[in-house]
């Protein structure tokens, strides 16, 4: 919540030795398509998370950082839908260029200035 999901995903990309559950990740996507019980549990958990996403890119858009022409809703599904990219090609070993690819998400959210 205080550094934001860019900097959680550069987190990470350095460290991933310290995020053994991101494998999981991919089980619980499969899980929350098949089963109902599981995904309303995962849509509780889930909504802390998504609190402070909204919560920062609230802050940062009050501060004027963010983009004023994208809803703080739409740029928060931006950042969690290519979150779940992230992580699939983090598990599979992938890291080729996510670094700049990093970059250039956290720039195309924040404003020109």
């Amino acid at each position: 919540a205080n550094n934001g999901l860019v900097e959680v995903m550069r987190e990470m990309l350095r460290h991933p030795e310290r995020h053994d559950w991101l494998a999981t990740r991919l089980e619980v996507v499969s899980l929350v398509r098949t089963d109902p019980s599981f995904r309303a549990r995962w849509k509780d958990q889930q909504s802390i998370l998504d609190d402070a996403v909204r919560d920062r890119l609230r802050s940062k858009a009050e501060q004027g950082r963010v983009r004023d022409d994208i809803t703080v809703s739409t740029l928060m599904v931006y950042l969690q839908t290519f979150m779940d990219g992230f992580i699939s090609r983090l598990v599979q070993g992938d890291t080729h260029d996510l670094e700049a690819v990093l970059n250039i998400v956290e720039h195309s959210i924040r404003t020109a200035s």
